[in-house]
């Protein structure tokens, strides 16, 4: 007797997918920012279709943000939006344009699928029209999500060329919209440390230009940190722009700010519910904010001394020092020791990065100042034809590490973005400017920077380390008498409760201060016989990364330090603070490995690292649940 079988069609498989598409929604939304959701995504493509415009006229972005009805309004002048309705799925375009700067377009669909409005009315000269669509951020529930095709015409078009693209936002079970978190990223990110002091003052104690420091705040963060601060404007080298310039104008709502936001971030609203200003289209720098200040206030002077070799020939001051470098000779210039001497390797960064480079601003200043000035305080940052990327550069060299926080510095490369625009597909290369910056500080930065601001006071008493004041663990069993501090903390504690017998399944084979990842061990998991436990290579060795927060490790995958396809487990004291575009952090009944049967997880482990761009899974042993367990069954006894 045959057996009957179905005809499938392999080129079109969107029912066997669903699940999968339904999966990757979910991990690329959470891979997203909340300002890249509510304002980044929508004002990024708005410039791109501007840019595109092939008539010569000054490029009109309207931006309007209702924090009452949690909307958000863009409309441009730009070449509109194409009738293809390939472009609302997720990574279903490609953008050809020659002065775009975003590869595939994924941002606006991340924006469309969070929200419970979504609308798009287009006018491309020849076309006109809208789609309208419901509920979208239900899509985990929702049996469809229909859209007529050809796409509908727009009964009201557009008066004039462009895109005009609307987004209501849900309440989640919280009440926390994604604008919530959009005004919590601006002031975690401005902010880092407190308010009332630095650039706090700045917006409140000056006349900025601004209708309040609320929106002088907002301005200085998106010229600062998004798409919308291009850097080769700020370098003076920009024709991707119309030849009458970009005009970027924000309107903004709210009738009660200090219900809605708190009474200290309310207050930064000032008087009037709805406020407009203009945001120019330039990377912010010190000399933009040192205009804020009035005639007769005392202010840092602005200096363009130049460096001579290893960083002599400034003189100590409270000002900033700025300079700019846009020659290969220039480039070079920050690598001549006091000796006149070029690092060994000067061949290849003449061959392979400079090149590469189309400028360096280099800004030299006091911590304090650059508080004050900058929202945030210096940076030292990597952009991709003006596009701010996600790659920073650790300072790993030099002995004057105290110095670090003393520059400001950021290098413009001709280089590809990824389909997120936010890191260099190039990492050879992203390596090659942390190397040379690293060199260029060892040999003429920190000199510089410590002859311009003078030695920086040590540490007081206030930072000595501190041991029997540290909060009691609670084991009373246990030689670990104190909640961790740092990594060498968790390890100590992994291995007592391992000596313990609180991992049976774990045998670890050794622990390495010199390789990139911290040891290697035999776990034995559902799926696996007890022979794992026994290996007889190395290559049968699972990688162990130990970290006093997960998210340490995921800011090293971010630095591309490490690399999340060669972790196996992540064993950390808690998860941490820290957000990432690419890596989020998920509970383990969401992951591969527990979904197979029999499932793949290793014990005790109840959280993953989700890698969004290469779909690698990290898991993650947390030593906090794990005492929190043993004094739960003390407790019980």
């Amino acid at each position: 007797m045959s057996n009957v079988s179905n005809i499938v069609d392999l080129l079109n498989p969107a029912d066997f997918f669903r699940a999968n598409y339904v999966h990757q929604l979910r991990q690329t939304i959470a891979a997203y920012s909340a300002s890249m959701i509510t304002l980044g995504e929508a004002l990024q493509n708005a410039i791109d279709a501007v840019c595109e415009q092939p008539r010569p006229k000054t490029g009109m972005i309207s931006v309007k943000v209702d924090f009452d009805e949690e909307t958000v309004i863009v409309r441009d002048n730009g070449v509109g939006f194409p009738p293809d309705l390939s472009l609302l799925y997720l990574g279903g375009s490609l953008k050809k344009g020659q002065k775009t700067k975003g590869q595939i377009g994924v941002g606006i669909k991340v924006a469309m699928f969070s929200s419970e409005y979504f609308c798009v009315r287009s006018n491309t000269g020849e076309q006109a029209w809208k789609v309208e669509i419901n509920d979208a951020y239900k899509f985990e529930s929702l049996n469809s999500l229909l859209v007529s095709e050809p796409l509908p015409e727009d009964p009201v078009p557009l008066e004039s060329r462009g895109t005009e693209i609307t987004i209501r936002f849900a309440k989640t079970n919280d009440g926390v919209t994604d604008l919530n978190r959009f005004v919590d990223e601006v002031f975690s990110t401005c902010f880092p440390r407190d308010t009332d002091t630095g650039f706090w003052n700045t917006i409140t104690d000056f006349s900025t230009g601004f209708p309040s420091p609320f929106t002088a705040l907002l301005a200085s963060f998106l010229r600062r940190y998004s798409y919308v601060g291009d850097v080769l404007d700020a370098f003076g080298c920009q024709d991707r722009y119309p030849d009458a310039g970009m005009q970027i104008e924000f309107t903004i709502q709210c009738n009660n700010p200090q219900a809605r936001f708190g009474e200290k971030v309310g207050a930064l609203f000032d008087d009037n519910s709805t406020q407009s200003f203009l945001v120019e289209s330039s990377y912010l720098l010190v000399a933009d904010t040192l205009s804020w200040v009035p005639q007769g206030r005392k202010a840092p002077r602005l200096f363009d001394d130049e460096l001579g070799e290893g960083g002599t020939n400034l003189r100590r001051t409270d000002g900033f020092n700025a300079l700019l470098f846009t020659t290969p000779e220039e480039y070079e210039s920050l690598l001549l020791n006091k000796k006149g001497q070029l690092p060994s390797n000067i061949d290849d960064y003449r061959k392979r990065l400079f090149s590469c480079i189309n400028g360096i601003r280099l800004t030299i200043g006091r911590i304090p100042e650059f508080e004050r000035f900058l929202p945030g305080g210096s940076r030292r940052v990597i952009s991709c034809n003006g596009v701010i990327t996600s790659h920073d550069i650790d300072l790993t060299r030099g002995r004057n590490q105290e110095y670090v926080r003393c520059f400001d510095f950021i290098i413009d490369l001709d280089a590809k973005l990824n389909y997120g625009k936010t890191q260099l597909t190039n990492m050879h290369l992203v390596k090659l400017v942390r190397d040379y910056v690293n060199e260029a500080y060892v040999r003429v930065i920190q000199n510089a920077a410590g002859t311009w601001v003078g030695k920086i006071p040590k540490a007081g008493d206030e930072d000595t380390e501190v041991f029997v004041g540290r909060d009691d663990l609670g084991l009373a069993l246990y030689t670990s008498r104190k909640v961790p501090r740092d990594e060498n903390d968790v390890i100590g504690l992994f291995f007592e409760m391992a000596g313990y017998g609180l991992f049976p399944e774990y045998r670890v084979f050794g622990l390495s201060q010199k390789a990139t990842y911290d040891g290697r061990a035999a776990i034995l998991r559902e799926a696996d016989d007890e022979t794992v436990l026994e290996p007889t290579d190395d290559t049968k060795l699972r990688v162990v990364e130990f970290k006093l927060l997960t998210t340490e490790v995921i800011r090293d995958f971010d630095r591309l330090q490490k690399f999340a396809r060669e972790i196996d487990l992540v064993i950390a004291w808690d998860l941490g603070n820290y957000e990432s575009r690419d890596y989020a952090i998920y509970d383990i009944d969401q992951s591969s490995a527990y979904q197979d049967s029999p499932k793949r997880v290793f014990p005790r482990v109840t959280k993953y690292i989700y890698d969004s761009r290469e779909g690698s899974e990290v898991q993650i042993l947390l030593l906090k649940e794990v005492v929190a367990e043993l004094k739960a069954a003390e407790q019980a006894a």
